[in-house]
């Protein structure tokens, strides 16, 4: 059985998540749908409310000292504990990225669809241990002591229920980039974009997502933002260069990967007007990668470049690293 919720959350500045109901309802758990072996922030179900099947992502609690850890002596003295976990705990995380989605009616589009938060019964620990062997909760010590009616709830959160999961392909690699960027400029940054948190093509976790507005931009420096924002991006490349499928952002991104080989190449050789050579090898570079997805544009030949023991080099690497597409 749910507990009856009206309130919006988190309760603090920012997007917030309405509840899934307000008023009281059965919940029927059909089967476990997260890994039990694999450490994380939640367990996640599939379950029967009001006769629909949906995905229930039910969360562990939080301890906010996880968070201070990595924090400086001025940013915990600034900062108030309150504003650390609300904007840090993996619940409140979900809430006010899905909060921004549905604020600006992308819900569903962008990410799967969130129906809102709910709280459950400490009770039904006991039938979720039965049955699924789900144990751990992190539930704080003074809290197990207490009698069972008088523990704190479950956090969960409703959405929508993934069945199908189509294989990869280039359009839609190509609309999970979008999506990306499309979150990104309503302030989300989801972090964790890996292929095991997409159902659909469609991103199913936002449990350590950064929503502004959010204490992280006002006090980490310039760099870390930035590297944070590129993390994600790299995160995306990763899971398109291990799709083995043949695009143009994933030739793209190897072309990049192979500059970088280039730069070492002609800066350790240190050949005479590297700079010349190798831009213009980073343009064949461009073209031999194009090829292999049949986009091919020939930008420069061969016969163009001064044929130095470098530029052989980086050809002959060029060569080499194509037969990877």
């Amino acid at each position: 059985m749910s507990i009856p919720f009206h309130k919006k959350l988190p309760q603090c500045q920012g997007p917030k998540l309405s509840p899934f109901s307000k008023t009281r309802f059965d919940i029927q758990f059909i089967r476990l749908l997260s890994d039990n072996e694999r450490e994380g922030h939640s367990h996640v179900f599939e379950v029967i409310m009001n006769g629909s099947h949906y995905a229930l992502k039910v969360f562990k609690f939080y301890d906010v000292r996880v968070a201070t850890v990595g924090m400086s002596e001025e940013e915990i003295r600034n900062i108030s504990i309150k504003t650390i976990r609300l904007q840090t705990d993996p619940f409140y995380n979900e809430c006010r990225a899905y909060g921004r989605l549905i604020e600006y009616g992308v819900n569903g589009k962008v990410a799967v669809r969130c129906h809102g938060h709910m709280a459950i019964l400490a009770a039904r620990e006991e039938e979720l241990a039965q049955r699924f062997e789900v144990h751990t909760w992190n539930r704080p010590e003074d809290d197990s002591a207490l009698t069972m009616s008088k523990r704190q709830p479950l956090r969960a959160i409703v959405k929508d229920l993934i069945q199908n999961h189509p294989p990869l392909t280039e359009k839609l690699l190509g609309r999970m980039r979008k999506d990306l960027l499309k979150m990104r400029k309503l302030g989300v940054h989801p972090q964790d974009v890996r292929l095991r948190n997409y159902g659909g093509g469609l991103l199913l976790d936002f449990s350590i997502a950064i929503t502004k507005p959010h204490w992280v931009f006002e006090w980490e420096e310039p760099w870390w933002i930035r590297s944070m924002k590129n993390d994600e991006m790299q995160k995306l490349q990763v899971i398109m260069l291990e799709s083995g499928v043949k695009t143009w952002l994933r030739a793209r991104e190897k072309a990049r990967a192979i500059a970088v080989v280039i730069d070492l190449v002609f800066y350790t050789t240190r050949a005479a007007a590297c700079h010349i050579w190798r831009n213009t090898t980073k343009q064949l570079a461009y073209g031999l990668l194009l090829e292999g997805t049949g986009a091919y544009r020939a930008f420069v030949t061969r016969d163009t470049i001064v044929p130095t023991p470098a530029i052989t080099c980086a050809l002959n690497l060029l060569n080499d690293m194509r037969d990877m597409i």
